[in-house]
Order: C-alpha cells, then sequence, then structure tokens
C-alpha cells in the first residue's frame, strides 16, 4: 500500500466518507480492516520499525523504510545489545499492564538492509544476541 493510500484512508476515517473509502483497491481495504480490527481485538499494535534491547529494556525504532534503522541497530547489537525485531514490531501489554515487543511471526527470523537483502537474523548475528520479546522502555 503507498503513503498516498494510507492518508486517504485515515481522511475516509477522520471524515466518515464511504466514497473515499470506495475508491481505494478492495484488497488493500480489506487487508487494511482486517489488520484493524485484529489488533483490537487482540490488544496488539504493529509498528513499522527495529527493536532491541539495551541494558535490559526494549527499545523501538520507528522511520520511514531506507533510513537505515536495520543498519543502527545491527551495530549497537553487535556492540553488546540485544536484537529483538526488524520490520514490523508487534506490541501488547501484559497482565501487569507493561508492553512487550516482539517480532511478527511470518518474519521474525528474518531481516532486511540495502546490503544483505532479506536475510535470516542467525546469518549475520550469533544466537546469544537474539531474544524474542522484551519489554519496552517508558520515556
Amino acid at each position: 500500500m503507498n503513503p498516498a493510500s494510507f492518508n486517504l484512508i485515515y481522511f475516509a476515517l477522520d471524515n466518515n466518507s464511504a466514497e473515499e473509502l470506495s475508491a481505494l483497491n478492495e484488497d488493500c481495504l480489506q487487508n487494511f480492516w482486517k489488520g484493524l480490527i485484529s489488533q483490537k481485538m487482540q490488544e496488539i499494535v504493529n509498528f513499522h520499525g527495529v527493536v532491541f534491547e539495551c541494558q535490559g529494556r526494549g527499545i523501538l525504532i520507528t522511520g520511514s523504510s531506507g533510513i537505515g534503522k536495520t543498519t543502527s541497530v545491527l551495530v549497537l547489537v553487535k556492540k553488546g545489545n540485544y536484537w529483538i525485531a526488524d520490520d514490523i514490531a508487534v506490541v501488547k501489554r501484559n497482565q501487569k499492564g507493561k508492553l512487550i515487543a516482539r517480532g511478527h511471526a511470518k518474519i521474525k527470523n528474518l531481516l532486511h538492509t540495502r546490503e544483505t537483502g532479506i536475510v535470516p537474523v542467525k546469518k549475520i548475528l550469533n544466537s546469544n544476541r537474539i531474544k524474542k520479546r522484551q519489554l519496552l522502555r517508558e520515556l
């Protein structure tokens, strides 16, 4: 889905405009609504970003594609931090009300950079530098 489509969806949601929504690709809309409903029902939120652990706390870095989020976190992990997720970070509140971040089930074992393309995380990092989930640091 291109950014213009997202803007149109947000515009339509804000203005309750069925006409604007119907102008979008049907598959695009179906995926958007499925994701939104799933997130609300499961009380999860997906972010486009990278998650790593530093000093025992998870940190989520978000931003546009291609700006170096993954590359920057790889450098930090190689300096002693831990890898959690790339591209899609799934954030859910635990029973104590704390936010836990993990990778999306379909891509949790992969990462992508311009240099490597899409590769298994374990091809780039040692297994002892990879974690499945982490409590997010509160800022």
